[in-house]
């Protein structure tokens, strides 16, 4: 079985989903797969490689503007000139796989591919086009692209991956009757994740790593919670975070929050860092704050950190939010709190902080659960009977 992944982002060294996209070609190849990923992009042509064993190369990216309007009318002609790729290219492959691609760019790769003769497996990831997870488009834009995924893409796909139970509901509603659906949870390479060694760290300090966002991971709150927590301690805790990118209304208020409490010196970000060097920060922090309000975004995504941070044994703070619920033990696997509840979250930073031998516990155990129900090859077969019901 031949399988094409054409990926609208960055690979291999990109963020969750390019790990995710690399996670899934790994567990295929292990089942004898033959797959690659195509990624369009501004490289000079023929530009391609090999990471970890995985074949991917670049095809031209039309886009030349980054400018959102133009970037919109740019989007627009890019999916035909896409769409024409899969068309050309489909009869070497059985199943064309696309991630990361709005509606209509989706809608026009899957014609390609099913004109040319490959059947289409879509991911679905996140809610589709919920109001928060709308940076530049206006609400009735986002709400109009919702009802053409829903209705339109979703009904023309072969095949869906999705990450959650409440995304497997909802693309069961939308998809059409032969489709077929697997979920495969946040997966990571968990036997591969150096180990936690914070006890052995003078300063301790809560990493945070990703953009900022208020909707999506509560993000007053968590600043709230470490300077209430900074307050209560003499031990010289910090919070290291990667880019310091947000709205700015977000933005003025967390500045507010490290000059009122004086915390300049405890606040550091990193901006943007290899991932090799992210890993030595997660390994050696001594906990996470994954803080998911409570809203139509979270309630269907499963925050891939969440994987990462387990899988390392750090001890996690995480809200009772969404698919993560259906996972975590508060006091055996993470430390629960409710979502927003900024007492709660400083609570529990401080009894990690004074605790260290039940905090590395529960680290442990947490690690433990990431390599049994997230490790990725132990849903290799699965994916693997997946790809084959709908090749065949």
């Amino acid at each position: 079985m031949r399988i094409l992944a054409i990926y609208n982002g960055i690979y291999p060294d990109g963020m969750a989903m390019s790990n995710r996209l690399h996670l899934y070609c790994k567990a295929l190849i292990a089942g004898g797969v033959d797959i690659e990923i195509v990624v369009p992009s501004n490289k000079r042509i023929p530009d391609q490689g090999y990471s970890d064993g995985i074949k991917y190369f670049y095809i031209k990216d039309p886009i030349k503007f980054r400018k959102h309007f133009f970037l919109k009318i740019n989007s627009f002609f890019a999916a035909f000139i896409y769409a024409r790729y899969c068309l050309l290219n489909a009869k070497k492959y059985d199943i064309i796989f696309i991630p990361g691609f709005g509606w209509f760019a989706s809608l026009l790769l899957i014609a390609g591919a099913h004109l040319g003769g490959a059947k289409v497996v879509l991911e679905v990831n996140e809610n589709p086009y919920t109001p928060e997870g709308g940076r530049l488009d206006p609400l009735w834009l986002r709400k109009i692209h919702r009802q053409l995924i829903l209705n339109v893409t979703f009904r023309f796909a072969d095949g869906f991956i999705v990450i959650s139970t409440p995304l497997q509901q909802l693309v069961e509603n939308y998809k059409k009757k032969s489709a077929q659906v697997v979920r495969i949870p946040i997966i990571t390479n968990t036997k591969e994740e150096p180990t936690q060694i914070y006890n052995k760290i003078d300063a301790p300090f809560i990493l945070h790593s990703g953009a900022l966002s208020e909707t999506k991971d509560g993000v007053e709150a968590m600043f709230l919670a470490f300077a209430k927590a900074a307050i209560k301690t003499n031990i010289p805790i910090k919070f290291i975070l990667t880019n310091k990118i947000a709205h700015n209304k977000l933005l003025n208020k967390i500045d507010d929050i490290i000059k009122t409490n004086k915390l300049e010196d405890r606040v550091v970000f990193l901006g943007h860092i290899p991932k090799a060097e992210l890993k030595d920060y997660r390994r050696t922090c001594l906990t996470t704050i994954i803080n998911k309000p409570i809203n139509d975004q979270n309630l269907y995504n499963f925050p891939t950190k969440l994987g990462e941070f387990l899988s390392c044994g750090i001890p996690v703070i995480a809200s009772s939010t969404g698919e993560m619920s259906s996972f975590l033990k508060d006091n055996e696997t993470a430390f629960i709190v409710s979502p927003n509840d900024s007492d709660a979250i400083a609570a529990k930073i401080l009894f990690i902080l004074n605790n260290p031998e039940e905090a590395f516990k529960v680290g442990k155990a947490g690690k433990a659960l990431a390599e049994k129900e997230f490790y990725y090859m132990n849903h290799a077969q699965k994916l693997l009977d997946f790809f084959k019901t709908i090749a065949n």
